[in-house]
């Protein structure tokens, strides 16, 4: 299954020129094939989704460390946190032109470390579900031989 927004992602990165000395890369450029993501896009209005897919990340962060998983959690006016920091580091907008969402509703989307989505919902993610997905992924499978 191809994703057309991978496809977009990948040729927008070709057609960066990278020699202009303003140049800086995205943090998906920087994260690419080191790193999955688990986006939490915040609805405008709280939703439990979102506070349960916190949780389940702060149940089980050594297994999420184990599987190499970034959790970004991007609220309406567009901070982010990446494991639970405030941070500056991440452009905000990157995701959501890559990964547009209503802004009423919660998602998260799994991203692989090849950048592209391999699972989407409109509710928070079980930590038994998202480690199944990304267990049978092929990347990750080899890591797992190698561990």
């Amino acid at each position: 299954m191809f994703d057309i927004r991978f496809l977009i992602f990948l040729i927008l990165i070709i057609m960066i020129d990278t020699s202009q000395a303003n140049y800086s890369p995205s943090f998906l450029e920087k994260v690419l094939w080191k790193n999955r993501i688990v986006i939490s896009f915040m609805p405008a209005i709280e939703s439990s989704h979102s506070n349960a897919q916190s949780k389940n990340y702060e149940k089980e962060t050594e297994q999420w460390a184990e599987r190499d998983l970034l959790f970004i959690e991007i609220n309406p006016d567009l901070k982010v946190k990446i494991n639970g920091q405030l941070t500056n580091e991440v452009d905000a907008s990157e995701f959501v032109k890559i990964f547009p969402s209503n802004p009423e509703e919660y998602l998260v989307v799994l991203i692989g470390k090849d950048g592209s989505e391999k699972h989407r919902s409109f509710k928070a993610i079980p930590n038994s579900l998202l480690f199944e997905i990304i267990d049978a992924m092929p990347m990750r499978q080899t890591e797992i031989m190698r561990d």
